[in-house]
């Protein structure tokens, strides 16, 4: 049931005839039902990793939702999902020690939440033991940018280029 509702929320998310009240509601039944399962089992990986991306997901739908009239409540309740989805996302890092996507996310959810320290971490974590992952390059590049460190970032950005073409594109964002 869990798989079949998150590839149903991924869908859903991606049509531009669901309102977001309509994803909201998907993605709050994506975390209730992977909840069930960590309750069931608190070593499912995979339900961790679901949950985890449901509220990545939820925050980044609030924020889109909230803008451009963002009240102090509302950065609460967008800070509140990224820290569930970072700590869903350690848990399964604690169970996976190498799921460097998890790292990924975990560092954006990180940087969202203004803890640019630990999203450098994580980032520099799958650098280190996956050095030809471009998106972990190009994503310690934002996170460089947003810190005002313009030459590291373009560091990054060209080596994530180098790696892998697609981010050619991203690159002049």
């Amino acid at each position: 049931m869990l798989v079949a509702l998150v590839s149903v929320s991924y869908r859903y998310v991606s049509s531009q005839e669901v309102i977001p009240r309509d994803q909201i509601n998907i993605y709050k039944r994506v975390i209730h039902e992977a909840t069930i399962k960590i309750e069931e089992n608190d070593k499912d990986i995979e339900a961790y990793k679901v949950r985890g991306i449901a509220h990545y997901k939820l925050g980044e739908l609030y924020r889109i939702v909230y803008s451009p009239v963002m009240t102090k409540e509302h950065e609460e309740e967008i800070f509140d999902e990224f820290a569930l989805a970072a700590k869903d996302f350690t848990s399964v890092i604690k169970l996976k020690k190498d799921f460097y996507a998890i790292y990924l996310y975990r560092g954006i959810c990180y940087g969202w939440m203004d803890f640019s320290e630990n999203a450098m971490k994580d980032f520099d974590y799958v650098i280190e033991h996956d050095p030809k992952n471009a998106q972990a390059y190009y994503l310690r590049g934002k996170e460089h940018w947003r810190r005002k460190e313009k030459e590291k970032a373009k560091v990054d950005y060209e080596k994530a280029c180098n790696l892998d073409p697609k981010y050619k594109g991203l690159y002049y964002e």
